[in-house]
Formats: structure tokens, sequence, C-alpha cells
């Protein structure tokens, strides 16, 4: 299964880092800022993911601390 995580703060990073290191096919896009050893990705790999973590998404648009650049919600929508 291909795992992106969109955004989050540094618990989201410890995530990602800890699933790539046990072997799973992880991104992240929202968390370029966020030390950590694990693949960043750019938002058209969305399309890409199986399964999509976000963070806090009941909130009004995404938390993204550790990113360089916004990320529109309106990317999320066709994720099945």
């Amino acid at each position: 299964m291909r795992l992106l995580i969109a955004g989050g703060d540094a618990r989201y990073a410890c995530l990602a880092e800890q699933a790539h290191r046990a072997g799973w096919d992880v991104g992240t896009v929202g968390l370029e800022k966020a030390e950590g050893d694990f693949p960043r990705r750019e938002v058209e790999a969305i399309g890409e993911a199986e399964a999509v973590l976000l963070c806090n998404p009941w909130r009004r648009g995404l938390v993204l601390p550790l990113a360089e650049k916004r990320i529109a919600t309106e990317k999320f929508e066709d994720v099945a």
C-alpha cells in the first residue's frame, strides 16, 4: 500500500520516519521543514496514494507548520 502523510507537526514526521524504516511505501507532503529520514513528495503524489493520512481534517484547512507552502484542501477531494 502506498501511504501519503499530508501535513501535520513533528508527530507526523516521526510517524513517516518510522513507517519508512519499517519498509512501508510512504511519502509526505507538507513536512518539508521537518527533520527526519523519510521521502518527501510533491502535492501531485496525492493521486498515486492508496491511503492518505490527513492532519486534523475537521478543521478549516490543513495544519501545516512544517510546510514550505500552503496546500489547498481541494487537492484531496478526489482521493478515494
